[in-house]
């Protein structure tokens, strides 16, 4: 029973997270300065990212498309932050939500780790800005862009919280009835 809801909540964090990446898809897209080369790369590897989560969700594999999931959404959100304005952007509120990714499908332990992680990316990032080493950006994120990241993020906390306390009050339910 617990397994199965544990499928479930996976299975609803999966779909809303993919909902809400097509805001900044959107916002991208319809620019002048818009990078067809780098849409492609962070859009097909966010896919690709979501096709291997199903994969390994489908073979029955929670624990590792969890983990694949969240890996991969952390990377994607350093290589955005990295490569598209630094932490002075919006993009990099992307953390924020592959922390709650990871306490949701991953456990506390992962939690852990990728708060660590995060903090270390966005650290690493400040040092290359501050040393004047970061790369140009590929796209420099426009006031739509920043809107549409910032709407983005907002969007996956409180869908991601809102599954978070769903789950603990479904818990919390089940222990006072088991009493």
């Amino acid at each position: 029973a617990i397994e199965e809801q544990r499928r479930g909540a996976f299975k609803r964090v999966l779909i809303g997270l993919l909902l809400l990446n097509l805001a900044p898809l959107a916002a991208t897209v319809g620019q002048p300065d818009y990078n067809p080369g780098a849409v492609i790369a962070s859009y097909g590897t966010i896919a690709l990212i979501y096709f291997g989560a199903v994969f390994f969700f489908r073979k029955g594999w929670l624990e590792l498309s969890a983990h694949f999931l969240t890996a991969g959404i952390f990377t994607v959100a350093f290589a955005c932050v990295l490569f598209m304005g630094g932490v002075n952007s919006l993009i990099s509120a992307s953390f924020i939500t592959v922390i709650l990714i990871a306490a949701l499908t991953a456990g506390a332990r992962a939690t852990t780790i990728y708060a660590a992680l995060s903090f270390l990316a966005c650290s690493f990032v400040f040092w290359l800005e501050y040393r004047g080493l970061l790369p140009e950006p590929l796209h420099s994120p426009s006031d739509l862009d920043q809107l549409a990241a910032l709407l983005t993020a907002l969007g996956a906390s409180a869908f991601l919280l809102r599954r978070g306390i769903r789950q603990f009050e479904l818990s919390l339910f089940a222990t006072k009835e088991s009493e």
